[in-house]
């Protein structure tokens, strides 16, 4: 089961990034020197699309891979039993480790439905 990053949180980075980066190139047009609010902007551009498109993290039959923005898998989390895996409050548990996600920045309906797969 995937769950992503809410798109309330990537739009507005995406959004913002394109913006720093449009001003970015119109400031070096009009002063006709490089602008690092370019690379700035392209980063965060990049970073937004990013997070809309790879998950925040995967729940799979063995283990809960947390992914980075880019894709990659940052740590996994290994466990025996799906009984290992939990929520309590806003926090997701894996056995005694605390899995560092945000409730906030993730996807709403992937969540409760993370929720119920581990509580059904």
């Amino acid at each position: 089961m995937k769950v992503h990053y809410s798109k309330w949180v990537s739009v507005p980075i995406l959004i913002v990034g394109v913006v720093n980066l449009v001003l970015g190139v119109w400031l070096t047009a009009a002063t006709e020197q490089f602008q690092l609010q370019i690379l700035v902007g392209a980063l965060a551009a990049a970073g937004g699309a990013l997070c809309l498109i790879n998950p925040a993290f995967v729940l799979e039959s063995d283990n809960l891979a947390l992914y980075r923005p880019i894709g990659l898998v940052s740590r996994r989390y290994p466990f025996r039993s799906r009984s290992e895996v939990r929520i309590e409050g806003n926090r997701l548990m894996v056995g005694n480790e605390r899995v560092p996600v945000q409730k906030w920045a993730l996807n709403r309906s992937e969540w409760r439905a993370l929720a119920a797969s581990i509580t059904g």
